[in-house]
């Protein structure tokens, strides 16, 4: 069922050596793993349009929109948690993709200012996106049972 990745990690892994200092070196292979499961286009705005963040806070991700001219172009900030690490290849993909996705469609991170319905939609809309990228890596019985 798997499909070979469009684009090889170590491929990925290198870009993000050079692109993402926030991303220490332990977790740029899982994290390149997890990228090249998405279409190319996707993966290269990930990299070019998101700063990209491992770090240890209880959630396992989670996407912010940014407006800081420090960021070098970088809109969206993504934080990844080490503890993702630890979980199986489809779940770090199924994050990874959710999180892009999020700043694919330019979610709004300030929850607080948002109505339950409208975070509620925009899960189901990030989550609608990572499961048509990842569906030609994982069997879709498997996927629907985590972005359900």
């Amino acid at each position: 069922m798997k499909n070979k990745p469009m684009t090889s990690w170590a491929e990925i892994q290198l870009i993000l050596e050079e692109t993402q200092p926030l991303v220490g070196e332990r977790w740029r292979y899982p994290l390149a793993q997890a990228l090249s499961k998405l279409p190319r286009e996707v993966w290269k705005f990930a990299i070019e349009k998101c700063g990209i963040v491992c770090e240890s806070t209880g959630t396992p991700a989670y996407c912010i929109t940014m407006t800081n001219k420090y960021l070098k172009g970088k809109k969206h900030m993504i934080v990844i948690t080490p503890r993702l690490w630890y979980r199986t290849e489809m779940i770090q993909a199924c994050v990874v993709a959710h999180e892009v996705a999020h700043a694919m469609i330019n979610h709004e991170r300030d929850l607080y200012k948002q109505s339950s319905k409208q975070v509620q939609k925009e899960q189901r809309r990030a989550d609608m996106l990572a499961f048509n990228w990842l569906q030609s890596h994982y069997p879709k019985k498997k996927l629907k049972s985590y972005f359900v």
